[in-house]
């Protein structure tokens, strides 16, 4: 388990890794995953099939846990 914290604006860019959970804690922003981009708030729990691109960015405080398994 990761604990993501991102100031309004910033960015994870586009990467790999194992299967992996994301959920919004605080915040809210734009979580992409493989081609398809998606508008996410808090308590939104999106799942990120392993090998699959993904990417975060944060349109206000963002705090994101993210579960890799």
């Amino acid at each position: 388990m990761i604990l993501l914290c991102l100031d309004a604006g910033q960015e994870i860019p586009p990467h790999t890794s194992p299967e992996a959970t994301l959920h919004v804690v605080k915040g809210s922003g734009t979580i992409t995953v493989g081609e398809q981009e998606m508008p996410v708030q808090q308590g939104t729990l999106v799942v990120v099939p392993a090998g699959v691109s993904h990417a975060v960015r944060s349109q206000e405080r963002m705090a994101l846990l993210a579960t890799v398994t």
